[in-house]
C-alpha cells in the first residue's frame, strides 16, 4: 500500500511538471530564449 501511494504521488508530480512544460511550449520559446532574457536584464541594469 505504501509503495502504491508513493508511486501515485510521483505520477501526479510528473503530470504537474508535464503540464508546466506544455504550458511553456504553448507560450512560445521567446520567453525562454537566453539572448532575450539577457537583453531584458541589460535593459533593467541600464535603468
Amino acid at each position: 500500500d505504501r509503495v502504491n501511494s508513493i508511486s501515485n504521488e510521483d505520477s501526479e508530480y510528473y503530470a504537474l511538471i508535464n503540464q508546466r512544460e506544455v504550458q511553456k511550449l504553448k507560450e512560445g520559446p521567446i520567453l525562454w530564449d537566453p539572448s532575450f532574457l539577457q537583453m531584458e536584464r541589460t535593459e533593467i541594469e541600464s535603468d
